[in-house]
């Protein structure tokens, strides 16, 4: 008795069975026609992590406790307190 091992396709041809099942017969109304695809609408398109922050960075950030409004996005609030930090040497 031979042993199958992994990726050996011989050993599917001598049971005369195929790896990926049976095969289409000829004429059947369910099999794909040259050229098209089994997926023609593709991947469902979803949102990417850089684009999700892009979205939450360009909306205006609350104002600060006891401050006016100053319209400022988070984005802008990150790149001050960055600075500002880097300034202070808290950043080498």
């Amino acid at each position: 008795m031979s042993r199958k091992v992994k990726g050996d396709k011989g050993a599917d041809k001598q049971r005369g069975s195929s790896a990926r099942g049976k095969p289409f017969e000829p004429g059947n109304p369910h099999a794909w026609k040259p050229g098209e695809s089994g997926n023609p609408a593709g991947r469902p398109k979803s949102i990417t992590l850089s684009e999700a922050l892009r979205r939450e960075l360009a909306k205006e950030a609350p104002a600060e406790e006891g401050k006016p409004a100053t319209g400022e996005t988070y984005a802008e609030r990150i790149a001050v307190m960055l600075c500002a930090e880097a300034a202070r040497g808290k950043w080498e």
